[in-house]
């Protein structure tokens, strides 16, 4: 009696709080902008540790599936990459920041 117990009533209680529990991803947007406000298009999001990621419109515009608590970090030539962390906000407006480095070593 107690091994049927816990196959029809612990075990299902359990897969069914792994399902409950567990990350459901969300769709977030935004767009990103240089430090002027200009679009940067091309600019690729990655979901750090994953292969899931993203590219910016022309508009600078973005759209990704990603889990609240997913650090998203966004990459551009000539700029510092920026780290967010996905929250309970569903839209990212990022300003990246030039990185000089980057910029002095790039010649024409």
């Amino acid at each position: 009696m107690n091994r049927l117990f816990s196959k029809t009533i612990i075990l299902p209680l359990i897969l069914l709080s792994q399902i409950l529990f567990a990350g459901t991803p969300v769709k977030i947007g935004g767009t990103v902008k240089d430090s002027s406000g200009e679009p940067l298009p091309g600019a690729g999001l990655v979901i750090k540790g994953t292969t899931i990621g993203a590219m910016t419109e022309m508009d600078g515009k973005f759209s990704l599936e990603a889990e609240k608590g997913n650090t998203v970090e966004v990459y551009y030539l000539g700029f510092k990459t920026y780290t967010f962390k996905v929250g309970e906000s569903v839209e990212y407006n990022i300003v990246m920041e030039p990185d000089q480095k980057v910029r002095d070593e790039v010649v024409v």
